[in-house]
């Protein structure tokens, strides 16, 4: 019996590849992209180009009436692109240090905030490779500039 290589896999070239220094929010399709909803709260996964095709689809894709209410808004796809984590990398090396030497780690690390942001960058970097490389960028996105709309009111004719 032999034993295989494990199968390395391969990347698949990526439009906003967190390597290459792309910011990916701003080159993904979806990214900006319209969508509606009638409850503010969830909005399904259909998206237009234009705030106006999301408005005109808005009364089919609910069922809406005369005097209901629905909301537009434009996708953002959520990157975890500007985390502020240094901080708690900093304070959790402070516990542990203390932790294993009791009060000689009481002040360290002395971090100025020159270097929390110089830490942030860094391991904001790490966080997008490794996400990128294990296929773990998120897929869901967060709704900004959304607009209330109202179906007008409309006489139906009864003969």
């Amino acid at each position: 019996m032999s034993i295989q290589p494990s199968e390395k896999k391969e990347l698949k070239p990526f439009p906003h590849c967190p390597l290459c220094g792309e910011l990916p929010s701003e080159s993904d399709p979806e990214h900006g992209k319209w969508v509606c909803s009638n409850n503010e709260e969830e909005w399904p996964a259909d998206s237009y180009e234009k705030k106006e095709e999301a408005i005109e689809a808005a009364p089919h894709e609910f069922d809406l009436e005369a005097d209901d209410v629905f909301f537009v808004g434009q996708k953002k796809l959520y990157r975890p692109d500007d985390l502020a984590i240094a901080d708690m990398v900093v304070e959790q090396l402070g516990e542990a240090a203390y932790e294993m030497c009791d009060h000689w780690a009481e002040d360290w690390p002395d971090v100025a905030p020159e270097q929390i942001k110089e830490l942030d960058a860094a391991l904001n970097k790490v966080m997008r490779a490794w996400l990128h490389k294990n296929g773990l960028l998120p897929n869901f996105f967060t709704v900004t500039a959304v607009e209330r709309h109202e179906m007008p009111f409309v006489l139906t004719r009864t003969v």
